[in-house]
């Protein structure tokens, strides 16, 4: 059993829910058996779909298994987590005519299938839902390379199917109700419209009629005129005609109510294709404020629930048909369809003159759309004469606005009587516009400004300023800015790199990360800046959030105004831990060198060929020559006259000159020789003496310095007389030694 725990959290781990609920259960008592016997193609398959971010199904066998992943569970609705381990054909039973031969294709044949936004009616939140995937089947091969299941990738498209759907409906909505004529023209066309999209199965179009008393079906969706269900005419002030619609209701609240239970009221409705009969409507009033201009009445689709999104597309929907029943009325009412219209009446010449001089477009629009007044800079915009505009439909010289936000905002101008402002990129001019839309009794007056230079600065400072942003974050500092009051203000990604931590996060800790041993040091550095307004350098210790105190270098510089008032500080702090442990290590080495140096039991010295001095002379020299180093350093030039006997200086001037060459002989950069060298006291000195020379930088050809190793002959003479004495003398040892 242990060893089956122990296979079972191998192969899930990490699968997040569906992991732990296939690692939970015992699959022992499956088809499958237990995990340990599981074969490795099978192992690695469910591997595959439980690391896999995309929503992923795996039927195993000759049970077809049921395996998913967590992105395939909203895909399963209210049966998971019980379709884990059942059969594919009983999780998918609703839809196993579709997917059933596919999967014997891949199974049998070994090859793939491939659906594209296929619909589906599947139950899987209580009710049977219309739903759209994209999805492919794929074989699963077993040990053996044969199939032995198979893989199922899916995208659930619904909402998006759906989205285009209904986009595309109002669309045609508002297309088709623009020209109307009379407000039962407009429930006809509007019905028309929406006839076709399967989200209304059924819809009934009343207008309110003798000053709201009575409401009178002007047309239908779905439904014959004159049913139980669509009566045409509802008295709504009678007590005893029953308004089984509750249409009194909605028009009393002014706004969307739900109608349950429809088949207990009306018997079976038609719910669209193949579907069962509605249960729920929706009764929305059609309101332009401050009346109620009729009633409409859309059945719920019985394959979708009435969501936000379904309710959005009502409220569209009948907002349309208002503003079509609306317009539509009150051409009938002016008689805008019997005579030939008036031209607009001329503003005064004060107003005129005002509006033509101002250097953005200007115009007004009536109640049905059409233009009103142009001024001179809105002709412009457009490319027409004002007699070409005058008296034209907006939507008609522009109808590949209508469904866009300018159509959806102007009408919500107009319906609402409320003030609207928005930016709007019209497509086919290439251009920006901020639109303001102002309601006036007779329509709207509309102020087009052209922004398009304004957004292109916009955009390409944003550009720049993204640019910016790429290059600071590039740079191997941490870059910060702080206010003048020291409240934080930007930091770049380097310094979250640095610290662990944001510099917001670093600014609330105070002084507390920073290393006990330069605390107090910096701060006072920080305040005396502060106060004096210099830049501020400092290196210090910052505990790193992963525990480990790491060395900055911070270098800080105040930016003041025209006043000398600082207005801010940047700064940059640079990682230079490796820099203080290469430190570290230099003067480790050096004072090892020293010391060496200072115990070696002749005189070591650096002589400097360009300014002809010593540079470094160990103790020894004392005992060699008398002379302390302070002396010898002292002697600048002249220590070569004063400590080399005057038969070997002629020798050591010409080795000088011949390793002061451009390319001095390699003889002459290493060399060892003898001479004599007078002592402080006024004895001479034989000694033994090692050259090496060195370049005085990289890339030169001279040799700027000499390191020089002195020792005394007669101290070596001695040695090598010790040493043969003492060779005679175990020599004659071990003669005496002999027996007779």
């Amino acid at each position: 059993m242990e060893r089956e725990v122990s296979v079972a959290e191998d192969i899930f781990a990490g699968g997040g829910e569906m992991g732990g609920l296939m690692r939970s259960r015992d699959w022992s008592q499956t088809p499958l058996g237990a995990v340990e016997n599981w074969p490795s193609s099978l192992k690695t398959a469910v591997r595959q779909i439980l690391t896999s971010p995309y929503p992923m199904f795996l039927w195993w066998g000759e049970h077809l298994t049921n395996f998913y992943n967590d992105a395939a569970i909203t895909a399963l609705g209210k049966r998971h987590p019980e379709a884990l381990g059942r059969s594919a054909s009983e999780v998918w039973a609703q839809i196993w005519d579709t997917i059933g031969p596919q999967t014997a294709a891949v199974l049998q044949e070994g090859r793939s299938t491939w659906n594209r936004e296929l619909p589906l009616i599947v139950e899987r939140n209580g009710y049977p839902e219309e739903t759209y995937f994209t999805f492919s089947c794929s074989p699963a091969s077993s040990d053996g390379s044969k199939v032995a299941g198979v893989f199922c990738t899916c995208i659930e498209d619904t909402q998006r199917v759906l989205g285009d759907r209904r986009f595309a409906a109002l669309r045609e909505l508002a297309a088709a109700t623009i020209a109307t004529k009379t407000p039962a023209a407009a429930c006809e066309i509007s019905a028309a419209a929406l006839s076709s999209n399967p989200d209304i199965p059924f819809a009934l179009f009343y207008l309110l009629e003798d000053g709201g008393r009575s409401a009178k079906l002007a047309s239908t969706i779905g439904l014959a005129a004159g049913t139980i269900a669509s009566p045409e005419s509802i008295d709504l002030t009678s007590a005893t005609t029953p308004d089984n619609w509750q249409l009194q209701p909605a028009i009393a609240a002014g706004k969307t109510q739900i109608l349950a239970d429809l088949e207990t009221k009306f018997g079976l409705l038609p719910g669209g294709a193949g579907a069962q009969s509605p249960r729920t409507a929706a009764v929305i009033p059609l309101v332009r404020s401050p009346e109620t201009l009729g009633v409409i009445i859309i059945g719920v689709s019985p394959l979708r629930a009435l969501d936000g999104d379904l309710r959005g597309f009502f409220d569209l929907a009948a907002g349309q048909v208002t503003t079509a029943i609306a317009n539509a009325r009150d051409c009938q009412q002016h008689l805008c369809l019997k005579v030939d219209r008036p031209p607009p009446i001329a503003p005064c010449l004060q107003i005129e003159s005002i509006l033509s001089s101002i250097r953005d477009g200007f115009f007004t629009l009536d109640r049905d759309w059409r233009y009103t007044y142009t001024n001179d800079r809105y002709c412009e915009l457009v490319g027409m004469r004002r007699e070409q505009v005058l008296g034209r439909c907006i939507w008609e010289l522009f109808s590949d606005t209508v469904g866009t936000e300018v159509w959806v905002e102007f009408d919500r101008a107009l319906r609402e009587q409320t003030p609207v402002q928005f930016e709007y990129f019209y497509p086919t001019w290439q251009r920006w516009f901020d639109l303001r839309v102002s309601p006036w009794n007779g329509g709207l007056s509309v102020l087009a400004i052209d922004i398009t230079d304004r957004q292109q600065t916009a955009a390409a400072l944003a550009n720049s300023q993204q640019q910016l942003q790429s290059l600071i974050d590039a740079i191997p500092h941490a870059i910060w800015v702080m206010g003048a009051s020291q409240e934080f203000r930007f930091s770049n990604q380097q310094w979250l790199n640095y610290y662990g931590v944001s510099f917001a996060e670093a600014m609330a800790s105070g002084w507390d990360r920073v290393h006990p041993d330069d605390k107090n040091s910096i701060q006072q550095q920080w305040e005396t800046a502060i106060a004096a307004g210099v830049p501020y350098e400092t290196e210090f210790r910052w505990r790193h959030c992963d525990g480990v105190d790491r060395w900055y270098l911070c270098r800080a510089v105040p930016l003041k105004d025209e006043s000398g008032k600082i207005v801010e500080w940047v700064g940059t702090n640079t990682d230079i831990t490796a820099l203080k442990q290469t430190e570290a290590a230099l003067q480790e080495s050096q004072r090892f060198n020293q010391q060496v140096a200072e115990t070696l039991p002749g005189v070591l010295s650096v002589y400097d060929a360009i300014e002809q001095r010593h540079v470094y002379i160990n103790p020894q020299v004392g005992k060699l020559l008398g002379y302390t180093a302070e002396q010898m350093l002292e002697m600048g030039s002249e220590v070569i006259p004063k400590t080399v006997h005057p038969d070997d200086i002629p020798q050591i001037a010409a080795h000088l000159e011949r390793c002061n060459a451009s390319k001095p002989p390699e003889d002459d950069r290493n060399s060892k020789s003898a001479s004599k060298m007078p002592a402080a006291n006024g004895a001479g000195s034989s000694v033994a003496r090692l050259s090496s020379a060195e370049r005085q930088k990289a890339g030169c050809d001279n040799f700027g310095s000499w390191n020089r190793y002195y020792r005394s002959q007669a101290h070596r003479t001695a040695t090598a007389t010790n040493q043969s004495n003492l060779k005679h003398t175990n020599c004659s040892l071990a003669f005496s030694d002999r027996p007779n």
